[in-house]
């Protein structure tokens, strides 16, 4: 029997490098049979593997034993498979939700590479969700393979609703976003890694809502918000 705790090299792929500074103490099955298929490695083998041990009937090991056969059924080119399997996938991981977004992620990724299912439709869905769940690190993962197919990303539409009085200045709902980090005594770097922005284009809303509104510092934009929202 293959053990568990023997996992494979891993790719460059970004979902991977992230499962392994994160998860990989878990030592789950699903997710090993998941990660050795995606990189190629005896993965028949693994899934052989997996479907005679006990730990196979959990209902997440099963999903994700699903979602390795569509990895495996789309690298050969057999997408009503891969596309079958995916939905079996689904059905079993429906019940575990942050597991079930998790293990979609590197399914997804593989699809878009081998061209099966509808990926990009998937991954817009959970990103919102992860977005929603402050899950920062699978939302980034989901825009990058957004942008890699060339996919366009949401940007520049904020979160809050602009008080008349910044409306009237011109400023823009994703400005109000920053203004409100800014008050919040947040640097530009940690308004970025909240908003999934660059800290260049912070700096730049910054600079905006200076002018905008007059303020000479931060310190002032924090006064002003303050004024506004008593």
């Amino acid at each position: 029997m293959i053990c568990p705790g023997r996992y494979c090299c891993w790719t460059a792929s970004p979902t991977l490098w992230w499962i392994t500074q994160r998860l990989l103490p878990l030592h789950q099955f699903g997710l090993w049979v998941l990660v050795r298929t995606i990189v190629g490695e005896n993965d028949a083998e693994a899934r052989t593997a997996l479907r005679q041990l006990p730990a196979g009937l959990r209902r997440a090991n099963k999903g994700a034993l699903r979602y390795a056969d569509a990895v495996a059924e789309g690298r050969q080119g057999h997408r009503d498979r891969a596309e079958e399997a995916f939905a079996a996938g689904e059905h079993h991981l429906s019940p575990v939700p942050y597991w079930h977004r998790l293990l979609r992620l590197f399914t997804c990724e593989c699809a878009l590479r081998d061209s099966w299912g509808d990926p990009l439709s998937q991954l817009r869905i959970d990103l919102v969700a992860h977005e929603r769940n402050h899950d920062e690190a699978q939302a980034r993962i989901c825009r990058d393979l957004l942008r890699q197919a060339g996919a366009p990303v949401r940007r520049g539409r904020g979160d809050s609703d602009v008080p008349a009085a910044l409306r009237g200045l011109g400023v823009t709902s994703r400005e109000m976003d920053v203004l409100r980090l800014v008050a919040g005594g947040l640097s530009n770097g940690n308004i970025a890694q909240r908003l999934y922005l660059s800290p260049r284009t912070v700096e730049t809303h910054v600079s905006s809502l200076l002018a905008r509104t007059g303020c000479r510092s931060r310190q002032e934009l924090r006064g002003y918000l303050d004024r506004l929202t008593p």
